[in-house]
């Protein structure tokens, strides 16, 4: 007869490759779900043992139990079969406990499938430091998006939006969260706006009961109340007071203190305003979380208390509750008569 010819290292080499390369494709188009199920029980035997406390006497027994094993399953067979050794009873007891740990680890792995399955919460949870770090960039977005959408209305209309400020006939006009519409994505909304009745008219309050994602702040805990008394979708930015006064119309080639250091808009968390109100805007000068009718927003949970505020350049910062007052003041007002700073970092 002739000996089976054994595998080459080259040849085992090659194998071993081609296996790593399967897993890998596998792996790479399934997310790692595919690892998951294969060897995610690894982890939980990793746990389980790491908690066991490690005594020499149980350690010990279980190696005489093991030995013992193999030598009483060694002197069973033995006499039966001729050609029977020791390392082959070894082998067979090893591959028992290989087989018993596996059917572990199936079980386990069945179990898991049917929890993941029947799970009727959230299969990831936040923490309260990682939800308000996520909400507070969301926001931040949000008021990046508002302010691009000032910066294309002021190269259409040459200023920036202005609230609705009454006609001869004391009808408010719209606000400037209306007039930006078209720029964030809601022009079929802003078509149904009827610009020669006031905000306040019937056919108006309807449309103002739409709510807008991109006006809102995420809440950190349990859903918020996004309706007000009336009905009407609430608003979560509000404008800087000083852009909308009577009689003005500020561009950004006419703010004397310079775009990068004028607020443009920021966070409110109290006494909020529907975003089609034109009223809808404070005064940052009254400090951040200071006064209920000024700005300010929480992320104490971040390490931090203060909110996201958007410059007219386009730009968006972060201002902490602590900022001095003054420092608020030159930032709110167009022109305060100081000089403006080198740097917009200055200011933060």
């Amino acid at each position: 007869m002739k000996r089976a010819r054994g595998y080459t290292r080259g040849e085992i080499c090659v194998t071993l490759v081609t296996l790593v390369l399967i897993f890998g494709v596998l792996a790479g188009l399934g997310g790692g779900l595919f690892l998951l199920p294969l060897f995610g029980w690894i982890g939980g035997f990793w746990r389980i043992f790491a908690g066991l406390a490690t005594e020499p006497f149980a350690l010990l027994f279980g190696v005489a139990a093991f030995a013992l094993c193999v030598f009483f399953l060694d002197a069973a067979v033995r006499p039966m079969l001729r050609n029977w050794s020791w390392r082959k009873s070894l082998a067979l007891v090893s591959l028992a406990m290989g087989v018993a740990i596996s059917g572990m680890a199936l079980m386990c792995i069945v179990h898991c499938l049917y929890w993941l399955g029947t799970f009727e919460g959230p299969w990831f949870v936040l923490s309260d430091r990682s939800r308000a770090i996520f909400t507070r960039l969301e926001s931040a977005s949000n008021l990046k998006q508002i302010v691009i959408a000032a910066h294309n209305y002021e190269d259409n209309y040459g200023v920036l939006p202005v609230r609705g400020i009454p006609d001869v006939h004391g009808i408010p006009g719209q606000s400037w969260a209306t007039h930006l519409l078209p720029y964030l994505e809601q022009t079929s909304l802003y078509e149904q706006i009827d610009f020669d009745k006031s905000w306040t008219s019937p056919e108006n309050q309807e449309r103002f009961k739409t709510r807008l994602k991109i006006l809102e702040i995420p809440p950190l805990g349990t859903k918020e109340d996004r309706y007000n008394e009336s009905g009407l979708a609430q608003c979560d930015y509000a404008m800087n007071v000083h852009l909308l006064q009577p009689g003005q119309c500020w561009s950004l080639m006419n703010l004397p203190d310079g775009a990068a250091h004028t607020i443009f808009s920021g966070e409110v968390s109290k006494l909020r305003r529907p975003w089609g109100d034109p009223a809808n805007a404070r005064d940052p000068a009254l400090g951040i979380n200071k006064a209920p009718c000024g700005f300010g927003a929480a992320y104490g949970a971040n390490g931090a208390n203060g909110e996201n505020v958007s410059l007219c350049d386009g730009s968006v910062r972060f201002i902490s509750e602590t900022t001095d007052p003054a420092v608020l003041k030159a930032l709110a007002l167009p022109v305060d008569g100081s000089p403006a700073a080198d740097s917009p970092d200055d200011f933060f």
